[in-house]
């Protein structure tokens, strides 16, 4: 049972259960330590706080393929 998750797509085109408060625009972040993919939110124009809305399942993220190639990586969700 998957509860307070919605399914999505990113710009990318990668499919993915997020967090329900997740809206168009969120940004899904890799930060270094965790072992899941988080969904944030910009929470000042300064761009530099955010709000941590939740963990994701990202398909093709979860297993720490995208660190290979970048350690900033940015996913917007759909």
């Amino acid at each position: 049972m998957v509860i307070k998750r919605k399914f999505g797509i990113t710009v990318d085109g990668q499919p993915g259960l997020f967090p329900s408060v997740i809206e168009h625009g969120d940004e899904i972040a890799l930060i270094s330590g965790l072992s899941l993919p988080m969904a944030i939110l910009r929470y000042a124009n300064d761009g530099e706080r955010f709000l941590l809305l939740g963990e994701c399942y990202l398909h093709g993220v979860m297993e720490g393929e995208m660190w290979a190639d970048s350690h900033s990586v940015k996913l917007e969700f759909v």
